[in-house]
Formats: C-alpha cells, sequence, structure tokens
C-alpha cells in the first residue's frame, strides 16, 4: 500500500476525484436543459398526486432519495430542515455516497439540527484522511507517523501500488461511532425509518443494494470513491466501490420498497452547456465526456420523482468541507423555495393519514454484548486484539466503550481496519484487516542529530513471533545513519 504526504495528498485527492471518480461514470445533471424538464415534470406530478391518492384511499407511502456529491451533499441537509418544519417524513430513505451517510443518519432517528451539529464539529478533512490521531499511537512508533512520502506493500512476489489512496481508519470509526444506536440491528427495515444504501460491486459489473448486515460497512462500500478510497472487499467474491459510478441517485431502490411517492435531493456535479466550450480546459472536455452515459440515466430516473431538490452549486467541489456550513445554509435557502409544495404534499398526506413518527436516537445506548467474536485473523492475533479490545464482557457495553477499544486496536498500528455490530444472540462481531505484512517506506526527517534528511524503512510484521515487529532503516542526511 502506497500513502503520501499530507501535503501532497491534499492536491492528489482533488485531481483524484476530477479525474477517476468522474471517469469511472459518477452520475451528474445537465444544467438548464434538465432543469427545464425537472420543472415541468414537478408541476405536472404536483397534479396528479391528489387525484391518485384518493383513488386509493389511504396515505401513500413516501420514499426519500439522496444523491452523491462529497461536499456538495450538505445541501441535503436544508432541505430536510424545510421538510421537518412542514412535517413532511418520508416512510423509507435511500442513498449513495455522501447521501448514503446522511441518509443512514436521518433512517436511524438523527434530527436535521443533530446533523447540522456533525456538519460544523467534525473534522472531515481528516476523516477522509489516512492521517493519524497520534493520541493513539505509542511512543516507539510516533517517529515514523505522519513523515511518510510513499509506502508500498509486497504481494504477490513485489512491491505493488495500492487499491486507493486512502483506506481512512478514522473514517471507519466514526462511522461506527455514529451509528453505535443501530450496532444491534440486523436488518435496515427495522431502523425508525427504512432504509437503503447502493455501491458497485466491480467483479460483477453490478449495482448492490444493501438491505441489512453492518450498516458501517455497507455505507463506507457507498461512499467507497475509485482510486481514491480503497474498495471495500465483502468475502472473496464482492469488492464494492462507490455507489455514484452506477446509481447515484438510486430512486429505484425506494421504489423497490414501495414508495408511491418519491421526493429527490441532487447534489451531484453540474454539466457544462454546449455555449460554455470556449472557457473549457482539458479537465473540464474529460468530465464532460465521461458523464455521457450518466447523464442518459439520470433523464430517464427523473420521470420516477414526484418532487426533486436540484439546486445549483457553482464554485463547491466534492472536496470542498472546509464550505460544508456554506453549503448547508444555502440548502436551507434553496429549499425555501419548495417550501408551498413541500407544505401542500405534507397537508394533503395528513388528509389522508398520521406521518410517521420517529422517537429520537439516542446516542447513549447501551447493549448487552455476551461474548467478543474478533474475526478476519487467525487464532494468535485473535487473542492479541480480544486483549488489546479489553472489553467488559459479558456486560453491558456503551458507545464511549466501543469507541476507545477501536482506539486501543488501532494504536497498535497492526490493523487497518475494525468494524463491529452486533448479532440477534448479543455477540459483538468485530471484523479486523491486517496491515500489510512487508511494507516499503519512505519517509523524511527532521531531528537535531541527523538534521533533515529522506529515510527509507523496510518493516515486516509477525516476522517469527506473533504481534511482533522488525524494521531496518536507513537515513540519507548530513549524517547518514543506519
Amino acid at each position: 500500500m502506497m500513502r503520501w504526504s499530507p501535503y501532497a495528498r491534499r492536491w492528489l485527492l482533488t485531481i483524484w476525484v476530477m479525474l477517476a471518480f468522474t471517469l469511472a461514470g459518477h452520475i451528474a445533471l445537465a444544467g438548464d436543459s434538465l432543469s427545464t424538464m425537472r420543472d415541468s415534470l414537478t408541476a405536472r406530478k404536483s397534479d396528479t398526486i391528489a387525484s391518485d391518492s384518493v383513488a386509493r384511499a389511504k396515505r401513500p407511502k413516501v420514499g426519500l432519495v439522496l444523491s452523491g456529491g462529497g461536499a456538495r451533499g450538505f445541501v441535503h441537509i436544508g432541505l430536510l430542515k424545510v421538510m421537518e418544519e412542514e412535517g413532511l417524513r418520508p416512510d423509507y430513505v435511500t442513498g449513495t455516497s455522501m447521501g448514503s451517510i446522511l441518509g443512514a443518519l436521518y433512517a436511524m432517528g438523527y434530527s436535521p439540527d443533530q446533523m447540522s451539529e456533525l456538519n460544523r464539529t467534525l473534522d472531515w478533512n481528516a476523516l477522509i484522511s489516512d492521517d493519524t490521531d497520534m493520541r493513539t499511537v505509542s511512543l516507539e512508533q510516533k517517529p515514523t507517523v505522519g513523515r511518510s512520502l510513499l509506502q508500498l506493500s509486497w504481494h504477490n512476489g513485489g512491491f505493488r501500488l495500492p487499491t486507493g489512496m486512502v483506506e481512512s481508519q478514522r473514517m471507519w470509526q466514526k462511522l461506527g461511532r455514529l451509528f453505535w444506536p443501530v450496532a444491534g440491528t440486523y436488518s435496515f427495515n427495522d431502523y425508525p425509518t427504512p432504509f437503503r444504501c447502493c455501491a458497485v460491486d466491480i467483479f460483477r459489473g453490478r449495482v448492490a443494494t444493501f438491505s441489512e448486515g453492518c450498516l458501517t460497512k455497507a455505507v463506507r462500500s457507498s461512499m467507497a470513491i475509485p482510486a481514491m478510497f480503497s474498495p471495500v472487499e465483502w468475502g472473496d467474491t464482492a469488492v464494492m466501490v462507490d455507489g455514484g459510478v452506477g446509481d447515484n441517485f438510486p430512486v429505484d431502490a425506494a421504489q423497490a420498497m414501495g414508495a408511491e411517492i418519491t421526493i429527490g435531493s441532487y447534489s451531484g456535479a453540474p454539466i457544462y452547456e454546449a455555449d460554455s466550450i470556449k472557457s473549457f480546459s482539458a479537465k473540464d472536455v474529460i468530465k464532460q465526456a465521461s458523464m455521457y452515459a450518466g447523464i442518459r440515466k439520470i433523464r430517464g430516473d427523473l420521470n420516477k420523482f414526484d418532487l426533486i431538490f436540484m439546486p445549483e452549486l457553482h464554485g463547491v467541489t466534492s472536496m470542498g468541507f472546509n464550505r460544508g456550513i456554506q453549503v448547508e445554509e444555502y440548502g436551507y435557502r434553496e429549499a425555501e423555495k419548495l417550501r408551498p409544495q413541500i407544505r401542500a404534499l405534507a397537508q394533503h398526506l395528513d388528509s389522508l393519514g398520521p406521518c410517521p413518527k420517529v422517537r429520537p436516537v439516542d446516542t447513549s445506548v447501551c447493549f448487552n454484548v455476551s461474548e467478543v467474536v474478533v474475526e478476519g485473523v487467525g487464532k494468535t492475533m485473535r487473542h492479541f486484539a480480544l486483549q488489546r479490545l479489553d472489553l467488559p464482557v459479558p456486560g453491558r457495553v456503551c458507545g464511549a466503550e466501543i469507541d476507545a477499544a477501536i482506539s486501543r486496536l488501532y494504536s497498535s498500528r497492526y490493523f487497518k481496519r475494525a468494524i463491529y455490530h452486533i448479532d440477534e444472540l448479543g455477540r459483538l462481531h468485530v471484523e479486523v484487516a491486517m496491515e500489510d505484512k512487508i511494507k516499503l517506506q519512505l519517509s523524511y526527517e527532521v531531528n537535531e542529530v541527523w538534521g533533515v534528511g529522506v529515510a527509507g524503512r523496510l518493516s515486516v510484521l509477525n516476522p517469527l513471533i506473533p504481534s511482533s515487529r522488525v524494521a531496518l532503516a536507513v537515513g540519507l542526511s548530513y549524517y547518514p545513519w543506519l
């Protein structure tokens, strides 16, 4: 696996997202032409919702669809706030990529205000990087952390490039902590609001819709932007990448759940119009050409929505997380324009039956855990992991305890991923992935003895003794060292 310095990564992430993600076919919408189609479609369908509902003589099921779009996806929170204020609550939620994160939070009971607070307090740039929290690293390993310029892993007789620029342990851990309230709920149908999210299986070449299992793993799969984030393996036969590659606006999933009225919030990147060609760069040409197939799919899917929120986000990139608050506030202002339609729909639905009631999420919930089951490693490392986790089982385990336990596990630097869920028997399953056995790292060194220099480090995990590490380092500076 190769890792980059934080400085190089900030530049490279933008390039990867711009090229690799769009080349993978991330769906976007054409500007004025599709906006016109959307407006006429919404007006036409608004007239038919009432008559269709009367014919059914019961409250129709409402599905909410949230697209991907990275930092642009914070506009979804603005729409959710207006919907909540008007008493319009969906019966089903589906999402892709960033829409899967926000959709999952909303489905399990987080309020728009709580989601807004997360937008304001979370360091999203740190979460989508491989930067390590130095507080979790042992003293002897601190000099080797955070200085990597390049890191390669040995596989099948040679060193290889990574499957993604970022594994993002911190994202895995933060998602697990946020989703802890439903850690003991296997089926997504049993959430306060039933939920689905989408990813793409690159081996089978199909869109996968997750309806059960570990929510953290499902959402991390849905947001695994090709080449930027490492793909997520499901057993030996499925490897998942970002759902936006195949379905960035999963209305089909909502309708399959039973949605009769669909509301969509789209935050994907815009497509340039023909008269913009004079200002095109090579980047824009690649982006426009790569989205051709996606535009065709979206044109067909527009007919499946009854209400579409599609704000124009000029100048906001999918990596613009430093502008998350501004994007959310802009989303609220734009959603205000739809308030009359949202209010009318809410009032009409209320005349046919009560609005779905959702219990607020309890982030302090604790679960009775009978035992901890570590998966993905052999007997010796399983015992080592159990010691590092050091959870009070059998007994009650709370979110803060599992979060601290996972931090202890990561701080050993033997594991690159740890996700967890609780089964129906009360067993806490912790699925871990070992760090690569042999790694070659190039890093910079700055200290009073050698000055400024470059170091090469070859490290081997568990060479002879389990839970051990051997490293050979060579430094090139004014005073070379070994």
